[in-house]
């Protein structure tokens, strides 16, 4: 039986990128041109009284290049949940 298994799922890749994103898709994130140079100067230079916003915007910039959340945090150092979290309260 384990044989049987192990030949059936021998071509099966696990890497999340060749197989997709687990669980539901994600809402693209579509940015106008105004919006995306707005992220980019906050990301650059966030005002003084919102210092989380440079933050906020480098995630949801690079959600709109259409990287994964998992992509996002590992590249910006927060967790998974911080970047859905973000993701989810730009697009609402």
């Amino acid at each position: 039986m384990v044989q049987f298994i192990s030949a059936v799922f021998s071509g099966i890749d696990d890497d999340r990128r060749a197989m997709g994103e687990p669980g539901r898709p994600k809402a693209a994130v579509v940015l106008t041109f105004d919006v995306r140079n707005q992220l980019n100067r906050w990301a650059r230079e966030p005002p003084e009284d919102a210092p989380l916003l440079a933050r906020r915007s480098l995630i949801v910039l690079q959600c709109a290049d259409g990287y994964s959340d998992l992509d996002v945090a590992e590249d910006l150092g927060f967790s998974a949940k911080t970047v859905s979290k973000w993701r989810r309260r730009f697009l609402a």
